[in-house]
Parts: structure tokens; sequence; C-alpha cells
């Protein structure tokens, strides 16, 4: 079998609901595409961010300050997923984290909490503007 270059409008996996699989030459999975993505922009103090831009995701709940469960459009295959979250905020705090806790963690959304320490203190919730991704 000869290796080379593809060019292609579309590549479709032959399993429904399954994305495609990318393998090297000796048929090693070598990754898979981003199964969900998300920028949701910061407003205003106080106030839910904006969903700007989002790939597989149908909509997003805000709990409170600094509280979200991010909806898919198509669900998971099962809870097995890695989430990664950036937060687009910044303005003088010691820093800003966040944390996507298991439990809520589902095959059709899962939940996330971000907020801000102040001179090594205790993390306080806060609504910033984050991007999501989500891979399986």
């Amino acid at each position: 079998m000869a290796y080379g270059s593809v060019l292609t409008d579309v590549v479709q996996s032959s399993v429904t609901g399954t994305p495609p699989v990318f393998k090297d030459g000796s048929s090693n999975e070598t990754g898979q595409l981003c199964r969900a993505w998300g920028f949701f922009k910061f407003v205003a103090s106080g106030s839910s961010p904006t969903k700007n831009a989002s790939f597989n995701i149908s909509s997003f709940t805000r709990t409170s300050n600094g509280d979200f469960t991010i909806n898919f459009t198509n669900a998971m295959a099962d809870t097995n997923y890695g989430v990664v979250v950036g937060f687009n905020y910044s303005s003088g705090f010691d820093s800003i984290s966040g944390q996507v806790y298991p439990p809520d963690t589902t095959t059709g959304s899962f939940r996330f909490r971000e907020g801000y320490t102040v001179s090594g203190g205790t993390l306080s919730a806060y609504d910033y503007g984050f991007t999501v991704a989500v891979f399986r």
C-alpha cells in the first residue's frame, strides 16, 4: 500500500455515531478529532458569558456565579472523555482556575466551576469568558 496525500472535502466514519480514527502506517491509532468545542465571551461582571461560536454544543446553563453545565448537541458514547477549559479574562488576580466535576459528567453534558484567588486566598466563584474542548 502506498502512502501519500489525500485531498477530500468530507471524511466520514462508516459507523453511525463514531468519529473517524487516524492511524499510522502500522495501523496504530494516532488520534481522533475534537468531539465538541466552544468559545464563550465575557460580557460584564455579574452577567453570564455569551456563546460566540461552538461545535456540538447545543446550550449552556449557568447555575450560579462561575458554575456552568455545557450541553452537547450529539451525546458522547460514554463518560470517558476529556475536557480542556481555558479562561479569557484577567485583571490582577493571582490565579484563575476551573474544575470539571466528574460526578456531573454525563454522555449529554458536563459541569465545571471557575473562579479566582487573591493573595493566595480562597477560590471565589466568578463568571469569566471561557473556551472548552472535548476529546474522546
